[in-house]
Parts: structure tokens; sequence; C-alpha cells
């Protein structure tokens, strides 16, 4: 990946990271999305693992950063999405949950399941020391695996 910006004084991608194996969610739970693998990171300003984090690097006042997602969940108990359920990727600031991408809806594949995808950008403003953690909640009744490849890319916007 060719340096695209990022630092800490420069507007650009400053983090992106995917999983190489599906990540498995409790029903009704939130789990924290840990995208193990580096694809690019300058600062190392990710921690992964269970309390997967970007630290925000020194910077100058309040600075804009968007949280950019793409993931899907497997069918990995049999049982197809059903109608009114949902799933939702809460963006956190320092622990407290600050925006939400929620979806409801189902997609057919291949004649033999349903599948949920998600993605989409959520901006938020932050100072040196912040930190931003994106959690999934599973709201489909079951058990749920996202798939592996999903990924978690952070931009500095201002």
């Amino acid at each position: 990946i060719a340096d695209l910006g990022g630092g800490g004084s420069s507007t650009g991608l400053v983090a992106r990271y995917h999983l190489t194996a599906d990540l498995t969610l409790a029903n009704s739970a939130f789990t924290v999305f840990d995208a193990t693998v580096q694809d690019y990171d300058p600062g190392a300003d990710v921690t992964t693992g269970a309390g997967w984090v970007y630290t925000v690097p020194t910077v100058t006042g309040t600075v804009w950063y968007d949280v950019r997602l793409e993931f899907a969940f497997l069918i990995s108990d049999g049982n197809a999405w059903q109608d009114n359920k949902s799933a939702e990727a809460d963006v956190f600031v320092n622990g407290s949950a600050v925006a939400a991408i929620r979806i409801e809806r189902t997609q057919a594949r291949d004649g033999t399941g349903v599948f949920l995808d998600m993605g989409g950008s959520l901006s938020v403003p932050c100072v040196t020391g912040d930190t931003i953690q994106v959690k999934i909640f599973n709201g489909s009744g079951a058990q749920r695996k996202m798939e592996a490849d999903s990924a978690i890319s952070i931009y500095r916007v201002t």
C-alpha cells in the first residue's frame, strides 16, 4: 500500500486492518471488531486483540477521523436471517459509543441461505490520546460469524 498521507499531522489513511479468520459473534451482545492483520499502520497506532483500539497520535486541537467498515456475516448455524433482525456497528471514542451503522436487511446467496453484509463510514472528532474502537452487535437471534477479510480503515479527514 502506498503512503496515503496519514501520520499525526496530515490527512489520509492512517490505519487499515482486516480479519484472516471468521470472527464469532454471540447473539444479543457486542463484540470488539478485532481485525488482526495490519495492512497499513505507519504510526503503529493500533493495539490489536480483545481490546482493539486506534490511539490518536499527537495532534493540534480537535481533528476528525472517518471510520470505514466492510464486512459480512456468514450462516454458520444453518439459520437464515429473519425479517426484523438486525446488526449494528458502533464506534466508541474513549469507551463511549458516539455513532452507529444499523442495518435490517437480508439477501439470498446461491439459494442456500441468507447472509447479511454491512459497510459504511462514520466520522468522529478526537484529540491527542483518544481511542477509537468498533464493536459489532449481533441481533440475529443466533450466534453468527463475521466473514474473514472483513476490514476496518481509519482516515484522518481534518
